[in-house]
């Protein structure tokens, strides 16, 4: 074997290793994120929380994997092997308000090979709301639907989020919990149509009104507990609307539209 030939066998078989070695690199490296997780009100550290590392490009659609990370009894947590990025924290743990994603959520950036040390997070009690819910002569109303809804305004017009929702056990009874600190609309919903010569049972507001505009709030502050409220759902005449979707929307294929009837006045989620 000519020596121009024996060269040529040893790139030959060196050249998978040459390739491995160039990609990785190339390959960006892997860097990591540590830091302390707290609670908002007395700073104690909180142990046992879960805690993730969700990437920017999830939140646009991508299918990027989420670290995952458990915090120790100090509250210290770390993330190893993060590929460089921009991502988003979130946590949660039992008796605390979830912190999910929304517009103050911790974001953080990884550069490569970056070692990320430092990161403050946060976790607020959570509040909770109990009560009955009972039409208007006492009863209980088992199986009704309660939600916890703070309003807020944007661009001046009013809406109202849902916060948490529950159903009330056999004696009526409900709990609403994870709630951050606010003060929140209380509206129930019978279980099951009940009409009677008086009329019908309809969704109310607490503590008996079938407008928001007259409803009551019920404030809960950070890790508060507000119990003994009584919802009582109204009775009262109905109506029903009946109609025709105009020619020209069947005609452009608007075809199963779903239509909503709301209050005057009342918030974009009512």
């Amino acid at each position: 074997m000519t020596q121009t030939a024996l060269a040529a066998r040893l790139v030959l078989l060196l050249l998978p290793v040459l390739l491995c070695a160039a990609q990785q690199q190339a390959s960006p490296q892997s860097g990591s994120v540590e830091g302390v997780i707290s609670d908002s009100n007395t700073a104690e550290p909180v142990g046992g929380a879960t805690l993730h590392l969700v990437p920017l490009r999830y939140l646009r659609g991508g299918r990027q994997s989420q670290p995952q990370a458990t915090s120790g009894a100090d509250g210290a947590f770390r993330f190893d092997a993060v590929s460089p990025g921009s991502y988003v924290i979130t946590a949660e743990h039992a008796g605390y308000v979830p912190n999910k994603l929304n517009s103050k959520s911790r974001l953080i950036t990884v550069s490569q090979g970056q070692a990320l040390a430092g990161v403050t997070v946060s976790l607020a009690r959570e509040g909770v709301i109990s009560g009955v819910v009972a039409d208007e002569t006492g009863a209980p109303l088992p199986g009704a639907r309660v939600q916890a809804l703070a309003a807020f305004t944007t661009y001046g017009q009013t809406s109202l989020k849902l916060f948490a929702n529950t159903t009330a056990d056999r004696q009526g009874r409900f709990v609403l919990s994870s709630l951050p600190a606010n003060s929140y609309f209380l509206l129930a919903k019978p279980a099951a149509p009940s009409v009677t010569k008086e009329g019908e049972l309809v969704q109310t507001f607490y503590p008996r009104s079938l407008e928001w505009e007259g409803a009551g709030t019920v404030p809960v502050g950070v890790g508060e507990s507000v119990g003994d409220i009584t919802i009582r759902i109204r009775r009262t005449a109905t109506y029903h609307i009946r109609g025709k979707i105009a020619d020209a929307a069947v005609q452009s294929g608007s075809i199963g539209l779903m239509l909503t009837v709301s209050p005057a006045g009342a918030p974009n989620s009512l």
